[in-house]
C-alpha cells in the first residue's frame, strides 16, 4: 500500500477502467431507452392518451437526461484519472 505522500497510479488506472466500464454500459442503455420511446408513446395497445402513459414519457425523458449526464461524467472521470496516473508516473519513478 502506498504511503500518504505517494500516489498510487495503479489505483488511478483502476478507477479509470471502472469509469470506462460505466460509460460503456450507459452507451448500451441509452439507445434502448430511446428505442422504447420510438413508438411515440402509443405502446402496443394505443395507450398514448392515458395519464399514466404521459407520466411515463415525462419520467423517461428525465431519466434519459440524468443518465446522459452520468455518462458524460464517467467519461470525464475516466479521462481525469488516466491523465493523473500518467502525470504521476514520472514523479513516482524519480522517488523510487
Amino acid at each position: 500500500m502506498a504511503s500518504p505522500s505517494e500516489v498510487d497510479t495503479d489505483a488511478l488506472r483502476r478507477l479509470a477502467r471502472h469509469a470506462d466500464t460505466l460509460h460503456a454500459q450507459l452507451d448500451a442503455v441509452l439507445p434502448r431507452l430511446r428505442a422504447d420511446e420510438g413508438d411515440g408513446g402509443a405502446g402496443r395497445h394505443g395507450t398514448a392518451q392515458l395519464a399514466s402513459a404521459r407520466a411515463l414519457r415525462r419520467t423517461r425523458a428525465t431519466w434519459e437526461e440524468r443518465l446522459t449526464e452520468v455518462r458524460a461524467e464517467c467519461g470525464r472521470l475516466r479521462d481525469g484519472f488516466t491523465f493523473a496516473a500518467s502525470a504521476f508516473d514520472p514523479a513516482e519513478d524519480c522517488v523510487r
